[in-house]
């Protein structure tokens, strides 16, 4: 009986298989039970993918490799993108950068913690740094707070 009810079922599968194969059109592909598409991984997100917006960048104008010699006799050099300075002086570090206006915010360096708040201008080809508040990174601090770089030409 149970062999008898197994051949029943799938006999009546198959031929609801080939009905709903006979009324769709040559063109497209049988579509799937649904019970199987409710288990299929959707193809794409209904939700746009938000795009990464920079907060705060450097404004153009101060993009670029430049340049100083400090007191001690030593070069020291920054590169800044929009969101970080490289600098290269006894050693190399990247730090991140935000710019509000005239201020700007040096942050998340290799070699120091915390905060370092500055004020920047440009004049012709020469960006200078002045301290808004006591920087607890000493390197920092003398790196940038009264110093002024002149622009690398590309």
């Amino acid at each position: 009986m149970r062999l008898h009810m197994l051949g029943l079922l799938a006999v009546t599968a198959l031929s609801l298989a080939a009905c709903a194969q006979a009324g769709a059109p040559a063109t497209t592909a049988p579509s799937m039970p649904a019970a199987a598409s409710a288990l299929a991984a959707p193809t794409a997100s209904p939700l746009p993918t938000p795009v990464p917006t920079l907060l705060n960048p450097a404004p153009p104008e101060m993009l670029g490799k430049w340049m100083t010699e400090f007191a001690e006799g030593d070069i020291g050099t920054i590169t800044i993108s929009p969101t970080g300075i490289r600098i290269k002086r006894f050693a190399s570090a990247d730090v991140r950068l935000e710019v509000f206006g005239d201020e700007l915010v040096l942050s998340h360096s290799q070699l120091c913690t915390g905060e370092g708040r500055y004020r920047w201008s440009i004049e012709g080809d020469e960006l200078r740094f002045d301290s808004i508040e006591p920087d607890a990174c000493d390197g920092r601090a003398k790196t940038f707070n009264g110093v002024t770089f002149t622009r690398v030409p590309a």
